[in-house]
């Protein structure tokens, strides 16, 4: 988690500094080496932190305190009263089909 928690704290540029980085270190590893996949998951997981540090800094993301008023709902319970000989002859009546 130590690699999570440390990219979160970075700032744009230096995300962006990381990335690429991370990338010539990639050109530079044998795709067979298990480095690799470390490697590609350490990207993953910097892109992932520019993407949501990109998302938090969006206009519409710091409007979070405004509510939508989107309409009423109004609820209608119907019930049918059906009788137990009705019901036990509908219920032959489809397995007997």
């Amino acid at each position: 988690m130590e690699y999570y928690d440390k990219v979160r704290s970075f700032s744009e540029q230096k995300l962006h500094d990381e990335i690429t980085r991370l990338n010539r270190t990639l050109r530079q590893v044998n795709p067979t080496s298990p480095v690799y996949q470390q490697v590609i998951g350490m990207i993953e997981t910097a892109v992932e932190a520019r993407a949501e540090l990109m998302f938090t800094q969006q206009p519409a993301f710091k409007k979070k305190n405004e509510i939508i008023e989107l309409g009423k709902i109004e609820e209608t319970i119907a019930t049918t009263v059906i009788s137990s000989d009705v019901l036990l002859t509908a219920i032959v009546t489809q397995y007997t089909k």
